[in-house]
């Protein structure tokens, strides 16, 4: 029993979907890292750090291997079984690195930022199901006044 191949239109929207997101983690995780490295070579007073970007790593490898396997397959060269057998392995990894790298990720950027004179405003963090947003300065006092600012 054969089945019927997907639509031009489907296709097309799942890579531009897949396309998307996988650009998307890639900024976010880059963003932030940035915004990370400019705190602590310009020494500011405090900053503010997403840990949902620790993510992106992972959503990157495991999007890009989605968005390779679509567009072979919208170019009308649909990767063979080896092919989709290792793109498939690929998008695994990316969802295991999304789960381990947000975890030991989030160590990691904790231990440099504490190493490096910062502490946690713990007052100031903001989650939700799939963010945390904190805020980290030099000083409790910072800390103090920014969450006068912030009432």
């Amino acid at each position: 029993m054969e089945t019927e191949a997907p639509s031009k239109p489907l296709i097309v929207s799942t890579f531009i979907v897949f396309v998307s997101f996988t650009i998307i983690s890639a900024y976010l995780l880059i963003s932030e890292m940035n915004g990370l490295i400019t705190a602590l070579t310009e020494n500011l007073s405090h900053f503010e750090f997403e840990k949902f970007s620790l993510l992106g790593l992972g959503g990157f490898i495991g999007l890009s291997s989605f968005s390779i396997a679509t567009g072979a397959y919208l170019i009308g060269k649909p990767l063979n079984d080896k092919g989709q057998a290792i793109a498939l392995k690929i998008a695994l990894a990316g969802i295991i690195i999304m789960i381990a790298g947000r975890i030991v990720g989030g160590y990691i950027v904790d231990y440099v930022l504490t190493s490096n004179g910062y502490q946690e405003c713990q007052e100031l963090i903001h989650m939700g199901p799939r963010h945390r947003l904190e805020t980290w300065a030099t000083d409790v006092t910072i800390c103090e006044k920014l969450k006068s600012e912030t009432e």
